[in-house]
């Protein structure tokens, strides 16, 4: 049998041969591994060499702690411990507590890891020096613990973007990947597939999907509006004056060409800048401005106004667009536009039930804002979309056009003061919380599924925050390091939130990791249509390592 002891000697050497050929120099892991050979003794011997009875193996728990425990996030010097991920896998009470004893030890590294370099390791195939260890184990016991992983990692996954992080972090949660269409447990898709195979299959009671059936009510640029405005209406019949005058939050918008004529007539009233957008796409493709009506009517010439049948005109054929009124002022920093990108998820709508991921990132335009007749048609000036900044000559890839939410909040606070600053992100709060109730009651609820949407808001220079779309397929490729991080963590914790491994308290939780909650109808008997004063914790520092360590911690103690 082998020791710990053993085991970490072996595991020394082969850290050693490795970092000799990865630019870290060799042995520069050897005092961070002191940790584990001083709990030894803290463990019993006959647990870690397998033996049965009333004491199971700890062994694979030992080899998941090296594994993720050691893991870095780029740019940090410090380690960081992904805590559920070790005691979803743990089998020992005894060792659960020993693990989260150590994590609470902070090491220092000997070497400061680069994100090049980190994105050098993750690209390796062999990187994973612990998958060795594991193996080295496994084989000691014959096989049988490999057995007993897979019984407590038998959740089938299957996902359509594999070069993006969902996909990543879908892989690190050790879960089983599978192709069968139908043989799966969670299913990270897009909505062509949905469309296609979703009203043709039964799904079982566990399984769960990522997308709602009507997503589009809340994502497609005319559904959102014509729901926003109901909302509105639907307030002001019953009375509820004061709540209707709140959603106020988008601009105003016409449907195209449905409502052509409403849109003409409030052009000759309220002329200047306007902005039409195709409702079906993204990426800033189809956008443009304009400030002349005979620019739309040169438009409609185009095939996109024309119905496939020249002698029939038929709406649904047509190619539809939205056309606002442009926000002409907007919030600059260094002379630049930017929007922001925050992340929520919908785990139910009937009773609706939403959390609000804290961290985020505010996009900037590579050129600086001009309204000036010549710049009007420059998509450089006045759309934020990466797509579209990324191809401008003074783009640059290292750093992007993003900056960090909290970052950004930081910086108001100090021309604006805490006070206006955090009147504006309760605002955020609320649009976000609103436009959630204006559909509560059209998208169907399904037990199978749920949703993380893409929110982006515009605030103008009086720090008034406006909604210009959700997104039901946000981006999740990772552009900086730093982008990397924030989808990484935000996506491990929508799957902790999905709970696909029954772990969560029957009690919701306030915090889960980075997201906050945002609306839970199903624990409150207040009015679903009046939106709550509470605290908003979006752009404030994101501890999620620390809660998720509370939440574990809390699950010990609680059983």
């Amino acid at each position: 049998m082998v020791s710990l002891s053993d085991l970490l000697k072996q595991l020394d050497v082969s850290l050693e041969t490795y970092h000799q050929s990865t630019e870290f120099g060799p042995g520069s892991y050897a005092a961070e591994l002191q940790p584990f050979v001083d709990c030894e003794e803290h463990l019993n011997s006959s647990s870690v060499h397998g033996d049965r009875g009333d004491r199971k193996v700890v062994a694979p728990d030992i080899i998941d702690y090296l594994r993720d425990g050691l893991r870095r996030t780029a740019n940090s010097k410090r380690h960081q411990f992904p805590l559920p991920v070790i005691l979803n896998n743990c089998s020992s009470p005894k060792a659960t507590r020993q693990l989260i004893t150590i994590s609470e030890e902070s090491h220092a590294l000997q070497s400061p890891q680069s994100a090049r370099v980190a994105r050098q390791i993750r690209k390796k195939k062999n990187t994973s020096i612990f998958q060795k260890c594991y193996r080295l184990i496994n084989n000691q016991f014959g096989g049988e613990m490999a057995q007993t992983k897979m019984s407590k990692n038998s959740i089938k996954f299957r996902c359509f973007w594999k070069t993006t992080t969902i996909y990543e972090v879908l892989k690190a949660r050790q879960w089983v990947e599978t192709e069968s269409e139908l043989d799966w447990d969670f299913f990270w898709s897009d909505v062509g597939w949905m469309y296609e195979f979703f009203d043709h299959i039964h799904l079982a009671d566990h399984q769960r999907f990522n997308h709602f059936r009507n997503y589009y009510e809340l994502t497609r640029k005319d559904f959102l509006i014509k729901n926003l405005k109901r909302m509105k209406k639907t307030l002001e019949k019953e009375d509820k004056l004061e709540e209707a005058a709140n959603y106020n939050f988008f601009p105003q918008t016409y449907a195209l060409p449905a409502e052509y004529g409403l849109f003409v007539e409030e052009f000759k009233r309220i002329p200047g800048v306007w902005i039409m957008k195709p409702v079906g796409k993204a990426r800033g493709r189809g956008i443009f401005l304009f400030t002349r009506l005979s620019q739309i009517s040169e438009w409609k010439k185009d095939h996109r106004w024309k119905s496939e049948n020249p002698q029939l005109y038929v709406v649904n054929q047509v190619e539809n667009y939205i056309v606002q009124k442009y926000i002409e002022s907007p919030y600059l920093i260094g002379g630049k536009k930017f929007d922001l990108r925050i992340y929520v998820l919908v785990l139910s709508y009937a009773p609706l039930k939403a959390y609000l991921y804290r961290s985020g990132f505010a996009r900037f335009t590579n050129a600086h804002f001009s309204m000036k007749k010549e710049d009007i048609a420059n998509k450089l000036v006045h759309l934020t979309n990466f797509s579209i900044q990324k191809h401008a000559p003074t783009y640059n890839s290292k750093t992007g056009t993003k900056w960090s939410l909290h970052s950004l909040k930081m910086h108001m606070i100090t021309k604006h003061g805490e006070a206006k600053v955090n009147e504006l992100f309760h605002d955020i709060r609320s649009a976000i919380l609103r436009s959630l109730l204006s559909v509560q009651n059209v998208i169907i609820q399904d037990k199978h599924c749920f949703e993380l949407y893409g929110y982006d808001i515009l605030v103008d220079k009086a720090l008034k925050p406006w909604l210009l779309e959700v997104n039901a397929s946000p981006s999740l490729a990772a552009d900086t390091p730093q982008d990397r991080e924030l989808k990484y963590g935000m996506l491990d914790d929508v799957l902790t939130l999905v709970d696909m491994e029954r772990r969560l308290p029957t009690q919701t939780s306030l915090q889960v990791g980075g997201f906050d909650l945002l609306v839970d109808q199903g624990a409150t008997e207040s009015s679903p249509k009046t939106v709550p004063s509470l605290f908003s914790y979006l752009g404030c520092y994101n501890d999620r390592d620390k809660q998720l360590k509370q939440m574990a911690k809390a699950q010990l103690a609680s059983g």
